[in-house]
């Protein structure tokens, strides 16, 4: 999971998967649960989400499509329990919102899950979840084992490889870069 701080609130990105380690590492790093105002879900598999509840006062959003992973009308292996124990707000493909002083851009990706999302924050920062991975110099879908559906991850991910001037490209399992334009060349040439 990710944090931004702005105002002196704070903006996560996904919701960990080890509520005990994100506990103490919101201590290590200083960060008061109670002010992160703003959860973006790229998506609800359980390792996304387990450390929700410790952000009281934040408002968790989730792209439209993901809403079917947790009201069970799309079903999911098992071992990826995505139960929600909030209402999300909805978030439409392409839709940018103001929250707390961030610009956001909702970006569907389906593939990983039917709603998975990249989030551009502030135009400059492309928060990936697990719609794809950073290996060997370039970009890869995400493993296949854990996608829903590869071939619609790998058609969906030209979604964002034609995005300009983004500094950081963030996974949440396979890498950061700030290479974006090498990477984006390498995939675009597919």
């Amino acid at each position: 999971m990710y944090f931004l701080k702005k105002n002196d609130v704070f903006l996560a990105i996904d919701a960990g998967s080890n509520l005990k380690n994100v506990k103490k590492e919101l201590v290590d790093l200083g960060i008061d649960p109670n002010k992160v105002s703003i959860i973006l879900l790229t998506h609800t598999d359980y390792d996304h989400i387990v450390s929700i509840a410790l952000f009281s006062n934040a408002s968790v959003y989730i792209s439209e499509l993901e809403e079917d992973m947790i009201n069970g009308k799309v079903h999911r292996a098992f071992i990826f329990n995505n139960k929600l124990s909030i209402k999300p707000k909805l978030l439409k493909d392409g839709e940018t919102i103001n929250l707390d002083g961030w610009n956001i851009k909702t970006i569907i990706i389906p593939g990983h899950t039917v709603g998975s999302a990249c989030y551009l924050v502030d135009d400059k920062y492309l928060f990936t979840g697990d719609s794809l991975a950073l290996m060997n110099g370039k970009i890869e879908p995400f493993s296949n084992f854990f996608n829903m559906n590869t071939k619609q991850q790998i058609t969906s991910l030209k979604k964002i490889t034609s995005l300009d001037n983004i500094e950081l490209i963030l996974t949440a399992h396979y890498g950061i870069t700030d290479k974006t334009k090498e990477y984006f060349t390498n995939w675009n040439r597919k």
